[in-house]
């Protein structure tokens, strides 16, 4: 089924049953979409994608119901929220959280994607004095299927300029979940697809640093100067944000503690996010189990060690192209300055600077305008 073309009426249940995930929006026509999902669903599925869900049932609702619906509903509860740059073990982290039980999980849901892509491209999504389409999705993607659970929402990971909008609603906390640059780098270019998909990302964002206080003309030539340009505007985007929210609502993790640490990375994040009650032997056996399986390809072994291995190879195998991209980088950082540690640790002090250079023979460097 095409979501684009809903197939049934509208349908008021839509609105209050969690059951009805907001599966797209039509703006021009200001219309709603919500798939019929269940909860086997929430667990099993990655992406909330079109694909994804395409053959469940659809209706589709008018915004200006939906506004009404949300005028006359009581605050939404508490809601947890993971940002990520991807591929840093954010599929992981919410496959624990999510074995842990307190929280109904939604992964990656569509709409955040697309409210992303119309803000970057101007597109306006309000209208009149009412709730825009991206307040109405934001309470739409909180509800639960019980009082007791905290909605925990992971955000695709081109949606960190969304960030702030989340942390304006009252309740809401959020996770930034990243890797060192090089570690990035080599998730990337040791996979044609995702060298190809971060090309077109880096295309997408162009300018976007200009709303940060940062130059809007950096260019970016080879795979690794794109994949660097993406992740360095997601990591600017939360240094940026973490300066005005504060750390009451909004830490950051690093997928490297997260895997050396993953109880303790798990509870203070659950901690963080709301997500209870917890005890300590479900924690460890929901961090046993998930890290046994790969988070996306259960039925396929994961080990850290492993991981680790596979990014020393593709390090070696590309050293030509980090060492390029380290170049590029270090240029980049004396027109716009990164931290030398995100502020806001969920863990306490980072060790490891996140801007250090992608050669694993250098010495981290502080950059100028740069904070602890």
């Amino acid at each position: 089924m095409d979501l684009t073309q809903p197939h049934s009426p509208g349908a008021p249940e839509a609105l209050e049953d969690p059951g009805w995930l907001l599966g797209d929006l039509l703006v021009l026509r200001r219309e709603l979409v919500f798939v019929r999902v269940t909860r086997a669903d929430y667990r099993r599925i990655d992406f909330l994608y079109p694909d994804r869900i395409a053959r469940h049932e659809a209706c589709s609702v008018p915004a200006e119901a939906a506004a009404s619906w949300l005028r006359a509903r009581s605050p939404s509860a508490a809601s947890g929220w993971i940002f990520h740059h991807g591929y840093c073990c954010s599929t992981l982290l919410t496959r624990i959280l999510d074995a842990l039980g307190g929280a109904l999980v939604l992964r990656e849901p569509w709409v955040l994607l697309k409210l992303s892509a119309l803000r970057r491209d101007f597109v306006v999504v309000e209208e009149g004095g009412g709730p825009s389409l991206l307040h109405l999705a934001l309470a739409l993607l909180r509800r639960t299927y019980s009082p007791a659970e905290v909605p925990l929402i992971k955000a695709s990971s081109s949606c960190t300029d969304l960030l702030p909008e989340v942390l304006r609603m009252d309740g809401a906390r959020a996770i930034f979940l990243y890797a060192p640059l090089r570690d990035h780098l080599c998730q990337v270019l040791k996979d044609p697809d995702r060298r190809r998909l971060l090309r077109q990302r880096a295309a997408a964002l162009r300018g976007a640093p200009e709303e940060l206080g940062g130059p809007g003309d950096i260019d970016c030539r080879d795979d690794a100067e794109c994949a660097a340009y993406v992740w360095l505007v997601h990591m600017q985007r939360y240094a940026y944000t973490a300066r005005l929210a504060g750390g009451e609502h909004l830490r950051a993790l690093p997928a490297d503690r997260l895997l050396e640490s993953t109880e303790a990375a798990v509870w203070a994040t659950a901690e963080h996010l709301g997500v209870s009650p917890l005890r300590r032997p479900w924690l460890e056996e929901a961090c046993r189990a998930t890290l046994a399986r790969d988070a996306k390809r259960p039925d396929v072994p994961f080990a850290a060690a492993a991981r680790r291995q596979q990014l020393a190879k593709v390090a070696g195998d590309h050293a030509a192209e980090l060492a390029l991209a380290g170049a590029w980088i270090d240029r980049v950082l004396e027109r716009w300055p990164l931290p030398l540690m995100l502020p806001n640790p969920l863990l306490g002090p980072n060790t490891a600077p996140v801007n250090a250079s992608v050669s694993p023979a250098a010495e981290p460097r502080r950059m100028p305008g740069g904070s602890s």
